[in-house]
């Protein structure tokens, strides 16, 4: 009976993707969206409600389709639509769309679910972005919106919604960069877009240690009250997918603490250098890219997204989110608590002023305890430092610089074997730990011919 079940569903699925593929092959060829004459340009209906802070929003438009909606009418699974930006206007390329959704906004001009919203419809995050497709203007390059008028992101065939608070992933045209879009939220766009241009000039960029997410471009919004948006590479979750050996722990470890030694030495504090807010560059681990909402899956949502591994293809590990962030005339301030994405530090549960330098270490600390020395086998290494990192005494606490001197002697005392052991979770039962472990020592007798380095450094 359950091979009969299974046998079933996987019919269905396939007879899903078979349907999907036909609505896909009906789409016209890049050069021909390119070329197409201006008669599909959409004008994006208007709005009387604001965004609320909700990160990839987009929107809906089509009014002739929304009348489809009220008769009840059913239509096929439509086939992706790609919005281009361009300095004349916004033209709709494509040559379906999608049954769109009606949404309500309450009294406070905010959006709103609409009750019994259909799926492959627009959510609550998604509107913002809808709503200004024609307001967008490109001041020196052009961007492709990475997605369709129903919020699927560019290649998904299951109506992968978008839920960031304040970004959409988009491609830059002139050379087919994945790229995200980030608003510059009011309660921490002055702060944040100053700090991001401070890393992001020409002589920055050049600096080797410089590991603050590189800003790419600023985008006006004039006619949305001066609006600006920030665009920076996709990148992605630290651990996503987990670093797999000792070296590659170190090699991570090591650019954090240059990153964060960059920064301090410029008097900025980050305060918020938690999990969330740590990602990879992964250009050279996944060549052919990556869905941008389904991570493990390729562009075309049609398989998983092949990638190597960080020994082979070591990435370049970046800070992000600098809305709390800010610039000092030195190191030896105190300041207001800001509680990020870490609100265990000490020093923020009595409410005191406090040098965000030094919770910055903190940060750090903790998040390796957490995140490795408490999930994993084999990181007893780390934990006099990690300890030291998080002493409950924010004066106690050792500067960056004592934190990469410390780690650099704790490096130095690794050995090969250590540096190319699997990481095993402490969750992982035996078995699959043996296996793992298995695995990994058939890759290290590949690593080891091929010349690969226990740690994997990054010279990006």
């Amino acid at each position: 009976m359950e091979e009969v079940r299974a046998m079933g569903a996987r019919s269905e699925n396939s007879r899903r993707e078979n349907h999907a593929t036909e609505w896909e092959d009906q789409l016209p060829s890049h050069s021909e969206l390119l070329n197409s004459e201006p008669q599909n340009r959409v004008e994006a209906p208007a709005c009387e409600g604001r965004g609320r802070s909700s990160q990839f929003q987009k929107r809906e438009g089509a009014s002739s389709l929304g009348s489809l909606a009220q008769q009840n009418m059913r239509l096929p699974p439509p086939p992706v639509i790609r919005i281009v930006f361009l300095p004349s206007g916004m033209r709709l390329l494509g040559t379906h769309s999608r049954l769109l959704q009606p949404y309500t906004t309450g009294n406070d001009n905010t959006y709103s679910e609409p009750r019994n919203r259909q799926p492959g419809t627009l959510v609550m995050t998604e509107r913002w972005w809808g709503d200004r497709y024609d307001e967008i203007e490109i001041t020196d390059t052009d961007f492709v919106l990475d997605t369709t008028l129903d919020g699927n992101p560019l290649g998904s065939k299951d109506g992968q919604p978008t839920i960031l608070r304040a970004a959409m992933d988009a491609i830059r045209i002139r050379d087919g960069l994945p790229v995200m879009l980030k608003k510059v939220l009011p309660e921490e766009g002055p702060h944040e877009l100053a700090i991001n241009q401070l890393f992001s000039t020409s002589e920055m960029e050049r600096q080797p240690h410089n590991h603050c997410a590189p800003l790419l471009d600023v985008i006006e919004l004039e006619r949305s009250g001066s609006q600006r948006l920030m665009v920076f590479p996709l990148l992605r979750p630290f651990d996503e997918p987990p670093i797999q050996t000792v070296g590659e722990f170190v090699a991570f470890f090591t650019q954090l603490c240059q990153g964060l030694q960059f920064m301090h030495q410029r008097n900025v504090a980050h305060r918020d250098c938690t999990a969330n807010n740590i990602m990879f560059d992964a250009s050279e681990m996944y060549p052919n890219g990556f869905h941008p909402v389904k991570i493990d899956r390729n562009r075309n949502f049609k398989g998983r997204a092949k990638a190597y591994t960080r020994t082979k293809r070591p990435p370049r590990y970046y800070f992000i989110d600098f809305g709390l962030s800010r610039r000092y005339p030195s190191r030896d301030v105190t300041d207001d608590p800001l509680r990020g994405g870490d609100r265990s530090a000490p020093e923020h549960q009595s409410g005191r002023r406090c040098n965000p330098f030094h919770t910055d270490i903190y940060y750090i600390g903790n998040f390796v305890r957490q995140e490795f020395v408490n999930k994993y086998h084999g990181f007893e290494f780390m934990e006099k430092l990690v300890n030291w990192m998080t002493h409950p005494d924010p004066e106690k606490r050792p500067r960056i610089e004592d934190v990469l001197w410390s780690f650099a002697r704790i490096r130095a005392s690794l050995r090969p074997g250590k540096l190319r052991s699997a990481i095993i979770s402490t969750q992982e039962p035996r078995l699959f730990g043996a296996i793992r472990k298995a695995r990994q020592s058939i890759r290290t007798l590949q690593y080891i011919t091929s010349r690969y380095p226990a740690i994997p450094e990054s010279y990006t």
